[in-house]
């Protein structure tokens, strides 16, 4: 599986390769991972946005949060001026996918994985993966100000900015608590059907609570995902394993895409997206099903697979899916199903 991380030697006239050390370890004829941590820096040219940097680093867009939350001196992540040096990557790199649950090296986190699992797909950007609820999350506190300039408003919070949060229960939030900095956002319906699918809910950042009185309290943002704003809601958090197992598709799975997590009506590999089946239909983070579209032949129907998702979350009745591949653009309500043996059917004969 193609991995998002940098190809060195396609990046050697625009990057300054500032240390890189290979770590041994023992591995497996199925264990083809190799860690490595690798620190860079990029300047920035002319027309440079961290979008077009993470597509240019990481193979997809998808990634320029984690680039602006390396590097806290930029402000606006929607304004580089040219010189800006960036810090690319600081973090232990693996392969996407690695085989063989015996030598995984797993990170920290409370999550248990599956004992007899053999397969994982990592993916370091789980924890702001949003998802869409029947019912709004009950927020326990609201981002009303920045610390250092409360007269002015600010439109974009980034890490390491200080803010103050005002307790939804009137009660002090516990100083040392951390919590995930989100939105509501418009209700979803089901194109075929106009029935209502949930609510979205948007992570923006993770902030921890550094001080309390009564119902106002101190916090510093962590990390930020996309800009935070003053009125972003905040829920606890709860670590999330960037390794997720693979596991088997629900067998004769179908339905569609409901729309990006980034509210665009086109997206394409790397983007996250919600789905119109859950917990309740069979769907399970670790599933993999293929993305089709069908096709009016001769008088026959065709349907034919074009590319694939990862299920990284699921609700009661949606889930979050990551798109792994496609040969096309992809669009809203397009259409997925259990993965099969055969790339094109005939579904006038089914």
């Amino acid at each position: 599986m193609k991995t998002l991380f940098v190809r060195f030697s396609r990046l050697m006239m625009t990057v300054i390769l500032v240390g890189s050390w290979p770590v041994i370890r023992h591995a497996t004829a199925l264990d083809q991972a190799v860690d490595q941590e690798t620190h860079m820096r990029y300047t920035v040219r002319p027309g440079d946005t961290l979008w077009h940097i993470s597509q240019k680093f990481y193979n997809t867009p998808a990634a320029w949060p984690d680039i602006w939350s390396l590097n806290p001196h930029i402000k606006n992540p929607h304004r580089l001026n040219p010189g800006d040096r960036l810090d690319i990557m600081r973090e232990t790199q693996q392969d996407m996918l690695t085989e063989e649950a015996a030598t995984v090296v797993p990170p920290p986190t409370i999550e248990s994985q599956p004992d007899r699992a053999d397969k994982f797909y990592r993916y370091p950007g789980i924890d702001r993966v949003g998802f869409i609820r029947g019912e709004p999350v009950s927020a326990e506190g609201t981002v009303v100000m920045l610390r250092d300039d409360p007269d002015v408003p600010k439109d974009m919070l980034s890490q390491g900015d200080m803010i103050y949060v005002k307790s939804a229960s009137g009660m002090p939030l516990p100083a040392g608590n951390r919590y995930v900095t989100y939105r509501i956002l418009d209700p979803v319906k089901v194109s075929q059907t106009n029935e209502p699918a949930g609510y979205p809910h948007y992570l923006t950042g993770l902030a921890t609570i550094l001080e309390s009185k009564g119902d106002m309290s101190l916090a510093r943002i962590d990390k930020s995902f996309r800009p935070i704003k003053v009125n972003d809601l905040m829920m606890p958090y709860t670590p999330k394993s960037e390794q997720i197992p693979i596991i088997q598709a629900a067998s004769q799975m179908a339905g569609h895409i409901l729309y990006s997590e980034e509210q665009g009506s086109i997206f394409a590999a790397g983007a996250t997206v919600f789905i119109d089946k859950g917990r309740e239909d069979g769907i399970q983070p670790g599933q993999h099903y293929a993305l089709y579209e069908e096709d009016e032949l001769n008088q026959s129907r065709l349907s034919y697979d074009y590319g694939e998702i990862l299920v990284l979350s699921a609700e009661a009745t949606t889930a979050t899916a990551l798109i792994t591949r496609t040969d096309r653009t992809v669009r809203g309500f397009a259409g997925f199903r259990s993965p099969s043996s055969e790339m094109m059917l005939r579904t006038d004969l089914r």
